[in-house]
């Protein structure tokens, strides 16, 4: 993907910008998917700020960004350039300086996009990805119910060995 991302087709009645079953799914927990954004975004960048933010502060630092980057892009349509991830690193308290010299680092962003395509070889198609006893079962946002079965299919299906569990 280029670093200015792809164009998006232009909306329409028959093809919205957002899912129907994303825009409702996200109201209910009072996120506003609005399809702003003109552009698919190259994320690799994002993902550099994201792994500065846990490796320089912590998970709730990180957390708190990727709460700011997901607002930007799909509420806000800001497109997830470098000049737009520094406004949100500083908003997010994190120097911008340090922040601009890490994700633009060729070295971090070459790892980066490693990262990325060893997860995509390993069948992780969408985030957020979650396994249970180390098998791989969903993506995407579920209800409770999708996760009360999931765990009950896995335990029967994939068992803990109870010498290895305590490791």
């Amino acid at each position: 993907m280029p670093l200015e991302g792809v164009a998006k087709p232009p909306e329409s009645p028959a093809a919205p910008r957002v899912n129907p079953n994303v825009k409702a799914a996200g109201e209910e927990v009072g996120i506003n998917f609005t399809g702003k954004c003109e552009r698919y975004p190259n994320t690799v960048a994002s993902h550099a700020l994201l792994e500065f933010a846990r490796q320089q502060h912590d998970c709730e630092k990180q957390n708190q960004v990727q709460e700011l980057l997901f607002k930007a892009y799909f509420t806000d349509g800001i497109y997830p350039d470098v000049k737009n991830l520094l406004n949100i690193a500083a908003s997010a308290g994190l120097d911008k300086a340090a922040v601009k010299k890490y994700i633009t680092d060729e070295q971090v962003l070459l790892s980066v996009d490693t990262k990325s395509r060893e997860w995509k070889q390993k069948g992780v198609k969408g985030v957020p990805m979650f396994y249970i006893n180390g098998q791989q079962a969903f993506s995407g946002a579920q209800e409770k119910s999708a996760f009360v079965k999931a765990f009950k299919t896995f335990a029967e299906k994939y068992p803990v060995n109870s010498s290895t569990s305590s490791q």
